[in-house]
């Protein structure tokens, strides 16, 4: 009679014990899918950082001999520009819209912005003798672009390179030579880029030393 009982009681454990294991299996399931998913983001988030990331261009500019036009191309030849609008400091000079075939505009205005704030906002020697000074004046390159097929937007921050000879005389100009672009912060938005291109003109004007990315909170990774 006894192990009739016990045989029972066994018996009437057997479906709990059944669905224990079932539960414990279904949360060990629930548990390796979420680690799956997690998993799964991260590499889908890798590789589309590795996607963009590859297809992120590097402007540089290309200046004629006579210092008279620049052009804009990417540092990588599968990057392609379509288009382009070069905004300025205020007051330097207005924007300037890029096209093919060179994607280029002539320097004469944006010369005259940078030779007028110099002599606006810097002295030469009282003895007027010949000193050159190397600085920045910082711009945003708002552009549209081809990479492997698909057409991009990139906004950015570039620091544009100039050589300033301030003038023998104050009746005369200073001579601003453009040499080249350096990148400098990479923005989302258009409106955030141009704040901090004008933050920076106006605390520092012609930039002598390239800022760090410190300087550009708020800026996307390169």
């Amino acid at each position: 009679m006894s192990q009739t009982n016990e045989h029972s009681a066994r018996s009437r454990h057997v479906p709990l014990i059944i669905s224990v294991a079932g539960c414990v299996v279904a949360v060990l399931s629930m548990f390796v899918a979420v680690q799956s998913c997690r998993i799964s983001r991260r590499d889908v988030a890798l590789s589309q950082r590795q996607f963009y990331g590859e297809r992120l261009p590097i402007w540089r500019a290309q200046i004629d001999e006579q210092n008279e036009y620049l052009s804009v191309s990417a540092t990588d030849d599968a990057i392609a520009m379509q288009y382009a609008v070069v905004h300025f400091p205020r007051g330097i000079d207005s924007p300037r819209t890029l096209k093919q075939p060179d994607c280029g505009f002539p320097l004469a205005n944006l010369r005259e912005g940078v030779q007028n704030h110099f002599m606006t906002k810097c002295e030469a020697p009282e003895d007027y003798t010949y000193w050159t000074t190397d600085g920045f004046v910082p711009i945003v390159l708002d552009a549209q672009y081809t990479a492997q097929g698909a057409v991009f937007s990139d906004i950015s921050v570039y620091l544009l390179w100039c050589s300033i000879t301030p003038p023998e005389k104050k009746s005369q100009k200073p001579t601003v030579v453009f040499t080249g672009t350096r990148f400098a912060a990479r923005w989302r938005h258009l409106d955030d880029a141009l704040d901090a291109m004008n933050a920076l003109w106006t605390s520092e004007g012609v930039v002598i030393q390239a800022p760090s990315p410190t300087r550009f909170p708020g800026a996307l990774r390169p």
